[in-house]
């Protein structure tokens, strides 16, 4: 699933029956010490919740595929990954190994199977005691290869990997890319340095292997970073300039001197900082974006206690101060499909999740019970779902993307019916506006000038089109106005 969660309509060509699944937030919680447990809440009231249903690391990470599986990497002395099955309560579907003790798998990817559409294929897994990225079958850990990052290391001999998201195809690589953070913290002395050497590395899933970021330069090549220490949160995301990667950097503890750096997944360069630690009064610990002028971060003051503050990314101001902790409290932020801010609260005497509108920032409600405090989650949220597999032999393209007033949508295929719809919803299933296709030498076209049926202009925000007709994957484009 791709990280970034903005307000979404879905350009959806329609051609079978959609089927809804509730919307479930999943988390792993934490004794901060010698173990976890889970939770698993109902995202919409009573938000009834099931609890330690697992007792797990005290400081797992949780990550869901296709919201139906749930992969939960038990970090440090854990080394381990527990998968569950939504579709059978989050039964245990397998644990297995990644890799000796102490070698600490910091993330998981998921990449589709080359069969089903909805079945989990191969998995990535970085190692932060490791220069082995190590990729497996996902469902069964098998099948295991590495893909050496050695060469990216710093003075200390490791590159310390840590966040994974997915990108888009791009030529040369049609089954997409993924982007590694990699940290190269100075670890010489008794405290952990940033250094200047933080990169992204670039991998092709289909042959998982290395991408090289500058080709003319001799060596393989990373994408180096313009701030240090890319911690938690790595995504892809819509910003004024375009879809770019998003990449949380720390930086150094007490000393303001990260923020979110914003790198061009196409040129392959550094587009320099949309929001500093100076500009949020404090460090960065996680954020998250709702279109172009609404942002949501914790920051963490001089004294380890944090806040959740909402920020304007175009004029780079604190707009508002919404809830303070007395520590180190608050944890993880996620934005859901349906522009609902989830926050990890961790305060000892009522620890659980926290559900505000991320427009005014009142809260909705919580905090929801979570047993132990949260560590981190995930929402598998409630999203059409299709159920034939997808066609893979042509893919729905629009130009421009960003657009602005209008986007022209083609399906290269020369099979598709002439008389498919493009029907423009929103993630409830609620109609926006209906467009019937043409047709030229290179297929179907539609043309959509961001209206809906009323003629009234919908707003800026992320999309995504599927054909009627045809089951092919759906493409993403951005409305900026």
């Amino acid at each position: 699933m791709i990280a970034m969660r903005n307000s979404l309509i879905l350009i959806a060509l329609v051609l079978v029956p959609v089927a809804a699944q509730p919307a479930d937030l999943y988390a792993t919680t934490t004794s901060y010490e010698v173990f976890g447990g889970t939770a698993q809440i109902q995202m919409a009231p009573p938000w009834s919740s099931t609890l330690d249903e697992y007792q797990i690391h005290s400081d797992a990470v949780v990550r869901d595929y296709n919201d139906r599986w749930v992969f939960i990497v038990n970090r440090l002395y854990g080394d381990n990954i527990l998968v569950l099955d939504r579709n059978s309560g989050y039964g245990v579907v397998t644990q297995y190994s990644v890799a000796a003790t102490g070698l600490n798998p910091r993330d998981i990817h998921v990449a589709p199977s080359a069969g089903p559409a909805s079945a989990p294929g191969r998995a990535f897994i970085p190692l932060y005691e490791s220069n082995l990225l190590l990729v497996c079958d996902a469902l069964s850990g098998n099948n295991v290869v590495t893909i050496d990052l050695s060469t990216f290391a710093d003075a200390d001999g490791l590159c310390e990997m840590d966040r994974l998201v997915e990108l888009p195809a791009s030529p040369g690589h049609p089954s997409g890319r993924l982007a590694l953070s990699l940290q190269n913290m100075d670890r010489s002395g008794s405290t952990w340095i940033p250094t200047d050497a933080a990169q992204l590395v670039l991998i092709d899933i289909a042959t998982e292997s290395l991408i090289d970021a500058d080709p003319v330069a001799p060596g393989m090549q990373g994408i180096d970073l313009q701030l240090t220490n890319p911690f938690w949160r790595l995504s892809y995301g819509a910003v004024a300039g375009g879809w770019k990667i998003l990449v949380n950097c720390t930086g150094q503890y007490g000393v303001q001197d990260g923020g979110i750096e914003m790198v061009d997944p196409w040129t392959m360069q550094s587009d320099g900082v949309l929001f500093s630690e100076a500009q949020l009064g404090g460090d960065l610990l996680d954020f998250a974006l709702l279109g172009q002028t609404i942002g949501w971060a914790i920051r963490s003051d001089a004294s380890f206690r944090t806040q959740l503050v909402r920020f304007d990314p175009s004029t780079g101001l604190v707009q508002q101060v919404v809830l303070s902790s007395s520590g180190f409290d608050l944890s993880d932020l996620e934005m859901s499909y349906d522009a609902r801010l989830f926050v990890g609260d961790r305060a000892a005497s009522n620890p659980g999740i926290r559900v505000y509108d991320p427009v005014s920032g009142a809260l909705i409600a919580g905090p929801l019970d979570t047993g132990l405090p949260p560590f981190d989650f995930t929402l598998l949220d409630e999203i059409p779902v299709s159920v034939p597999p997808l066609r893979l032999d042509a893919r729905l393209t629009a130009r421009p993307n960003p657009f602005n007033p209008r986007v022209v949508i083609r399906l290269p295929l020369a099979d598709a019916p002439g008389e498919s719809m493009l029907e423009i919803l929103d993630l409830r299933g609620r109609l926006v506006q209906r467009l019937a296709a043409s047709r030229d030498d290179a297929g179907l076209r539609w043309v959509w000038d961001g209206r809906n049926r009323d003629g009234a202009a919908v707003a800026s925000g992320s999309y995504f089109a599927r054909a009627v007709g045809v089951d092919t994957p759906p493409a993403r484009l951005t409305l900026v106005r």
